[in-house]
């Protein structure tokens, strides 16, 4: 348990020192395309820095999916993705066992519906 505690610290430690870099060169591309002078210039800044944002996600995410190691309990020719479907069917066909999580669902779902509506 301590092992596991130590690791998630450093694996927390490294991804922030990690975002505080990109969150520095994004601040540097604002300033370098001068994205205060006017609103055209706004708004291509805007562009660019969800494309540096998207390209980064991309390219350190996408090890994960290649490098992603079989866990027990998935079963062996399932993919990532029909297991997670497997399981939102699994959890709608048990949810009638449970009325109150449904009414909470339910309730929390169509509040917002309902606020939009009174407007």
């Amino acid at each position: 348990m301590m092992k596991r505690s130590e690791l998630s610290n450093v694996a927390f430690y490294i991804q922030s020192l990690g975002e505080i870099v990109i969150l520095a060169i994004i601040v540097g591309i604002g300033f370098g395309l001068h994205v205060n002078d006017s609103v055209a210039n706004n708004n291509w800044g805007l562009s660019v820095l969800i494309a540096f944002a998207t390209g980064v996600w991309v390219l350190l995410s996408l090890p994960w999916f290649w490098l992603e190691k079989r866990r027990p309990g998935i079963d062996p020719g399932i993919n990532i993705v029909v297991a997670g479907f497997r399981q939102l069917g699994r959890a709608c066909s048990q949810i009638w066992k449970l009325k109150q999580s449904l009414f909470y669902l339910i309730g929390m779902l169509g509040w917002p519906v309902a606020q939009r509506l009174a407007i």
